[in-house]
């Protein structure tokens, strides 16, 4: 129960760490996506440019700790009861719920920033 309750922490303290990084570089550009907004590219454009590099960060991330998890599992296969290591339920949900919360991280700074006026953020 004690590990299973450190697993969870870890979960959360990973997807919290994965929305903070991606939503920091991501507000980090919203002078870029000012100019771009103001030479004419549309709304969705621009949130499809945000969701294209947040996808692409979290995805390179997962390929990295899934091959990492799949080349470890014989270091932890006994600590693990009632599952197997490498269980693809596992795996796949682990990987689904992180991809969602980095597409979460993308939505809403990429919404704020195309929201916002664009010659008040050139001001700036």
């Amino acid at each position: 129960m004690l590990i299973g309750s450190l697993a969870w922490l870890a979960l959360t303290l990973g997807l919290v760490g994965i929305y903070g990084v991606i939503s920091y570089l991501t507000l980090q550009r919203r002078t870029e996506f000012a100019i771009r907004i103001a030479l004419g590219a549309k709304h969705r454009d621009v949130i499809g440019l945000v969701l294209l590099r947040g996808i692409v960060l979290t995805s390179s991330g997962l390929a990295g700790g899934l091959g990492g998890s799949l080349l470890l599992y014989k270091y932890v296969q006994h600590l693990l009861f009632g599952i197997t290591p490498n269980d693809p339920a596992v795996l796949v949900g682990t990987a689904v719920l992180i991809t969602a919360v980095g597409v979460l991280a993308c939505l809403g700074p990429a919404m704020h920033a195309t929201s916002s006026d664009p010659m008040k953020l050139l001001r700036t």
